[in-house]
């Protein structure tokens, strides 16, 4: 079997100190939707925010800190993230579990310093 590519970074995650005041934010400079989420009236929450030419997801969680919390790595579809998923253990990688969703399938690995990267396979558009 051959081995699993990489894609273009799927999407960024960032810590937010207001959720509501950032996803406002991130509409107008860069003309993102909301494809996901909930925000509380005091500004906490989760939204994933989708830029409708470029593909590319940012997703934006309360937090104490603003931060960049991971990056994610494209997989070209679901199959080749579970190879992915398969082949770390054999490169002293342990991954962490696959989790599913509407928009698309993950897991997370750390790296040295216990930063977060995720590899992501977008869901499969209907039509």
């Amino acid at each position: 079997m051959s081995e699993p590519t990489l894609g273009p970074v799927n999407h960024v995650a960032i810590t937010v100190t207001d959720v509501g005041r950032s996803e406002r934010w991130y509409a107008a400079a860069l003309g993102l939707v909301r494809i996901d989420g909930q925000v509380a009236e005091d500004g906490s929450g989760h939204v994933t925010l989708l830029h409708p030419d470029g593909g590319w997801v940012l997703a934006l969680a309360s937090g104490r800190e603003p931060a960049i919390a991971h990056a994610a790595f494209s997989c070209t579809d679901r199959d080749a993230l579970v190879r992915w998923r398969e082949t770390l253990p054999e490169r002293g990688v342990t991954p962490g579990s696959l989790t599913d969703a509407p928009y698309g399938s993950g897991f997370v690995l750390r790296d040295p310093d216990g930063l977060e990267v995720e590899l992501f396979a977008a869901a499969a558009m209907p039509g």
